[in-house]
């Protein structure tokens, strides 16, 4: 899941193991005070990666990072952003 948390200023990413019961927060995207980042969205790309994409500034689309997500590995490593 990709979401923003108090503000739209704080861009996260969390993932969950039970179908959506518990999230976790696993990486943080964006974190400005006087950031705005909204409308995110996850997109699995013909790549076969999973793309983090969302409004930058109210200016641009920004693709975030791409993520890879390991689900047979320990829970330290299951994300990162590359």
């Amino acid at each position: 899941m990709l979401y923003n948390t108090v503000s739209r200023g704080v861009l996260k990413v969390a993932i969950s193991h039970d179908d959506g019961e518990t999230w976790r927060d696993y990486l943080t995207l964006e974190n400005e005070d006087e950031g705005e980042f909204s409308y995110s969205a996850l997109v699995l790309g013909s790549d076969g990666h999973i793309h983090a994409t969302y409004t930058y500034n109210r200016q641009q689309i920004k693709v975030g990072c791409k993520l890879y997500i390991h689900l047979q590995a320990p829970l330290s490593s299951h994300l990162a952003c590359v």
